[in-house]
């Protein structure tokens, strides 16, 4: 098969002599420049502007003519995004030899070069195959039928070291399984789009830190500075700081394990990975789930608003499994660097792939009203760096028949309570019996998880028209419930809040943008206590080397009485104010 497809394999390689001009990509910007060598596969060009020279590959698409012909690929919008005063994007070079020929075998781990996540803590993770002896293929398939069409269809091969070649994610896993290999999966692109040997390179700057985690974070993150000399203070952390009373519970008993040796790459057997599908049942009877809900090759095609159970440390699968994401160090190359006119931000140095990890927000855990202690000093606020672990408020705002503090008389008596249409034992505030009855209404908890997040609103159910409403009398009682925060004493209700003002990590760095790149998904892994959830960062698109990294803050604008903030974010849609 693999034959019959290399006869429809085509690559673009530039058709050029010396003295011929052409225009090239630099600095988001197409430049004129004149080629002056031609040797092998590599062009050499000097711009007009400055005069500079740089060799680049002739199939590189920063070539005006090999980008028209990437511009054709299906569902594919190159786009050159930065700005020129910060750096440009440089195409490195891989010297490592490429796969062996390609001779019948069975594979196995000698197929394969052991992998050492040490040796690349300051890679790009998407070139560390590469480095290994795997190869890249970027190829346009077309039968003899579709030669007559305009449309082209692109796809990436990856070509392991024994020579086999790979058409897809499963494939990779199976072969990486196959030759016990600890690669992760989510080290393999195939969008054809991502660009993994462009590297954004900065300017020179007044001030270059090599490292702001201090060594804490497995790959360097470095920040830069041109515009002055000021440099990010921060007492770095990776995990959550409780500060006064406040404590995790990690206690094994409650945590949802599963028993996976395939890596959990089939959702329907994992036990973690179904705790996130039937969360997302849009019925009572837990039936109308999203069965793709969750991470696909640790990749988050869509947010998941009732939360992502990761697998955790009860559990058997290895550090290679497929639902184990956030809970892992930071694996992309980022960099910290002083705006024009927004503080410190945060930026991709290579190219992102869609729903690809990229940082937790951690900081100092407080409770709410520690926090609203703390944080006023003379009179002013200081929250800017507040956010608020409200998981629970989220998806039951979205569920029919959720009204907050409701009470109903004939629903309560002295020894017990309905919640949500269920009989529960009452929580007493006897000192003496706190920590029994916490143990026993977490496991409640653990068992309702799936009944109440059920309710979730189901957008496609149409109203009844008007002729068919039935009457007041006729209607149903609709079903009331408490907060699910009503599980526990009365004085653990409230609402954890992360403050990362002075002690935080790189997720901190991540500025508002009314068209953001990122967005926020709240996962659970060391504890299934659903107001200790960790506040995770996906990209939402495609994101381009040297491109800044930001969410929506989802302010409403108004909300806070004589306080305006306003936005520089720049995007098309901005809108001006934040607060």
């Amino acid at each position: 098969m693999f034959d019959q497809s290399a006869k429809i394999t085509y690559k673009f390689l530039l058709n050029i002599k010396d003295g011929d001009n052409v225009k090239v990509s630099r600095n988001a910007a197409w430049d004129e420049a004149s080629v002056t060598k031609v040797e092998h596969n590599d062009i050499t060009v000097k711009f007009h502007g400055d005069e500079k020279e740089e060799t680049i590959h002739r199939s590189s698409g920063r070539f005006y003519p090999i980008h028209c012909a990437f511009r054709d690929f299906d569902n594919l919008a190159i786009q050159e995004k930065g700005n020129n005063e910060y750096g440009e994007i440089v195409t490195r070079k891989i010297t490592c030899a490429g796969p062996r020929p390609y001779e019948d075998h069975e594979c196995g781990p000698g197929c394969t070069t052991k992998y050492f996540p040490f040796l690349f803590r300051d890679q790009n993770p998407f070139i560390v195959p590469l480095l290994l002896g795997w190869a890249r293929d970027l190829v346009c398939l077309k039968s003899e039928a579709e030669k007559t069409k305009s449309t082209k269809r692109w796809q990436v091969f990856y070509t392991a070291p024994c020579g086999k070649r790979l058409r897809n994610k499963s494939e990779v896993a199976s072969y990486l399984s196959t030759c016990q290999n600890d690669l992760g999966i989510d080290c393999f692109v195939f969008d054809p789009w991502i660009r993994i040997l462009d590297e954004f390179i900065p300017h020179k700057n007044l001030i270059n830190v090599p490292d702001i985690s201090q060594g804490k974070e497995e790959c360097p993150i470095p920040a830069v500075n041109s515009y002055d000399t000021s440099v990010p203070e921060l007492d770095y952390l990776t995990d959550y700081s409780p500060q006064g009373d406040v404590e995790i519970p990690k206690d094994k008993d409650f945590l949802v394990s599963c028993d996976c040796t395939d890596n959990c790459s089939d959702k329907k057997k994992c036990g973690c990975a179904q705790l996130t599908v039937k969360g997302t049942a849009q019925d009572e009877a837990g039936e109308r789930c999203l069965l793709d809900a969750g991470y696909d090759h640790r990749r988050l095609p869509d947010c998941v608003i009732t939360g992502i159970f990761e697998c955790n440390k009860n559990c058997k699968c290895s550090a290679s499994c497929h639902n184990k994401v956030t809970q892992r160090p930071i694996q992309l190359k980022l960099q910290v660097f002083k705006t024009k006119n927004r503080g410190w931000g945060l930026r991709a140095l290579h190219d992102i792939p869609e729903g690809t990890f990229i940082c937790k927000y951690v900081g100092r855990l407080y409770s709410s009203t520690h926090a609203t202690q703390i944080c006023k000093v003379d009179g002013t606020t200081y929250d800017d760096y507040f956010c608020e672990l409200d998981l629970i408020e989220l998806v039951e705002s979205k569920k029919e028949g959720y009204e907050e503090d409701v009470v109903e008389p004939d629903m309560e008596d002295e020894n017990s309570q309905e919640m949500n249409g269920v009989e529960q034992n009452g929580v007493e505030n006897n000192d003496d019996n706190d920590n029994e009855n916490r143990r026993e209404n977490l496991a409640k908890i653990e068992e309702e998880l799936i009944e109440l997040t059920s309710k979730i609103t189901n957008p496609d159910n149409n109203p009844p028209s008007n002729n068919d409403k039935p009457s007041e009398d006729e209607m149903p009682l609709k079903k009331k419930f408490k907060s699910i925060r009503k599980f526990w004493p009365e004085r653990e209700q409230e609402v954890f809040i992360i403050d990362a003002m002075h002690s935080g990590n790189v997720g901190r760095y991540l500025n508002h943008s009314c068209d953001p790149n990122v967005y926020v998904q709240n996962t659970f892994n060391e504890t299934h206590d659903l107001r200790f959830h960790q506040v995770a960062f996906f990209s939402c698109r495609y994101i381009r080397a040297g491109e800044e990294l930001c969410w929506n803050y989802d302010y409403e604008v108004g909300s806070v009485e004589d306080k305006q903030m306003d936005c520089h974010c720049g995007a098309a849609n901005c809108r001006k104010r934040l607060l």
